[in-house]
């Protein structure tokens, strides 16, 4: 499936110092509503080319032993390419291509904050339930 994108956006994102032996935290959840778009000059888009959604993780993240606790959200807008479904209808693999972008994004928010904070950067990898 093709998908135009537009950029990932953060919403929020706030970091804590927490006890290295903190409860392991991995929570992650997307969400994913059709929208309806209009534009600029008070058009509203008929979706001809296929239908936008927009993609949301809100976050709650305690790696193991890391000392660190991240919280946030992380949206993206995306047009499906000839798709008129809803998305519900969509299938692991499309999903999975659509999300994935948005878990980099909050992969690169803990690293890099963590890279300046404690001089050792947490490095995330966030694998699909299958």
């Amino acid at each position: 499936m093709q998908f135009k994108k537009n950029k990932v956006v953060v919403n929020s994102f706030h970091y804590d110092l927490v006890k290295p032996e903190s409860k392991v935290k991995n929570d992650l959840n997307v969400t994913m509503n059709r929208m309806n778009i209009t534009h600029s000059n008070g058009e509203l888009d008929k979706g001809e080319e296929g239908h936008y959604f927009e993609m949301k993780v809100p976050f709650e993240i305690v790696p193991q032993d890391s000392g660190i606790k991240a919280t946030g959200q992380v949206s993206q807008l995306i047009q499906t390419i000839d798709y008129y479904g809803e998305a519900n209808e969509l299938d692991g693999g499309s999903l999975e291509e659509m999300t994935r972008p948005l878990i980099e994004k909050i992969e690169e928010l803990v690293y890099a904050i963590t890279e300046v904070t404690l001089d050792e950067p947490v490095r995330l990898t966030f694998r699909p339930n299958r």
